[in-house]
C-alpha cells in the first residue's frame, strides 16, 4: 500500500510540447522526501509553491554525493523559484507528521522524479558474527537484523554494503547509486564465488538474487558513493563492511 501511495501521489505531471516546460502536483507522504532531476542533465529554473500546511524544506543537493548546498524553508502558500545547475538536484522534504502538498514548474521538461525515506542509515560494522544458523539448507548469519523492504548505505574506499546474509529465498533488489562508482558484486554464500557482477555509477538497476546469494554493493570510485536498495519482499541483513 504505501508504494502505491507514493506512486499515485505525483497528481499530475504535464508538459507544453511548444516550449518544453512542464509542471507538477507533489503530494508529500509524511516523512519523505521528494527528489526531482536526478537525471537530468541539464540546468532549468523550478518554481515551487507550497500549497499545503506543512513546512517544507527546499533543498538543492549534488548529484555526486548528495550534499546540501543550499537549503530554504518553505512555509505554508510561499512561493520560491531555484536555478538548478545540471549538477544539482532538488529535494523537498516533509519532516512533519502529516502530508505536503507542492506545486513546482520547471523551465524544462525534468528527467527523473522519485521519493525516498527518511530511514537512518547502515553504518560501518567491522566485527563479523560467527553465529550462523541453517534455513532451507542454507547456512545463514543468525544476528542479521530485522527484515527491511529498504536499506541505504553511504560507502567509502575500501568499503562494501553487503546485503541479505540473513535471508535464504529468492528476491529482486532495486539499486540506485548517487556518486560512486561501484562494483555490483553478488557471490555464492556457500563459496564466496561471484556469481554475477558489474559496475554502476549515478543510476538505477534492479537485479534478482537468488537464495544462496549475498550481494556487495563495493567502492570503486575516489568520492563517496550514496547507496540505496528496494527490495521486492523484506530481506534480512544489511551492514557497510571494511574490504580486507
Amino acid at each position: 500500500m504505501r508504494i502505491q501511495v507514493f506512486l499515485f501521489a505525483l497528481l499530475l505531471l504535464a508538459t507544453s510540447a511548444s516550449c518544453q516546460r512542464s509542471s507538477a502536483g507533489v503530494a508529500i507522504p509524511s516523512q519523505q522526501t521528494f527528489l526531482l532531476g536526478e537525471y537530468a542533465d541539464y540546468p532549468y529554473e523550478a518554481k515551487l509553491e507550497n500549497k499545503g500546511s506543512q513546512m517544507v524544506t527546499i533543498e538543492l543537493r549534488s548529484k555526486s554525493d548528495q550534499s546540501v548546498m543550499s537549503s530554504v524553508q518553505l512555509s505554508p502558500k510561499q512561493v520560491e523559484s531555484f536555478q538548478v545547475s545540471l549538477d544539482q538536484i532538488v529535494a523537498m522534504v516533509n519532516s512533519s507528521n502529516s502530508e505536503a502538498q507542492i506545486s513546482a514548474k520547471m523551465s524544462k521538461k525534468v528527467i527523473g522524479m522519485n521519493y525516498v525515506g527518511q530511514e537512518e542509515e547502515v553504518e560501518l560494522s567491522v566485527a563479523t558474527s560467527e553465529k550462523v544458523k541453517t534455513q532451507n539448507g542454507i547456512t545463514l548469519t543468525e544476528n542479521a537484523g530485522p527484515p527491511r523492504k529498504k536499506s541505504k548505505a553511504t560507502i567509502s574506499s575500501g568499503e562494501a554494503f553487503v546485503l541479505g546474509e540473513g535471508t535464504s529465498s529468492n528476491y529482486s533488489a532495486d539499486l540506485k547509486v548517487f556518486g560512486g562508482p561501484i562494483k555490483v558484486s553478488v557471490r555464492d554464500r556457500r563459496s564466496n564465488e561471484q556469481t554475477q557482477g558489474y559496475g554502476l555509477a549515478n543510476g538505477s538497476e534492479t537485479i534478482n538474487i537468488r537464495p544462496y546469494e549475498i550481494l556487495y554493493l563495493v567502492h570503486e570510485g575516489k568520492i563517496p558513493a550514496r547507496v540505496s536498495v528496494d527490495f521486492s519482499k523484506p530481506v534480512s541483513g544489511a551492514r557497510v563492511v571494511e574490504l580486507e
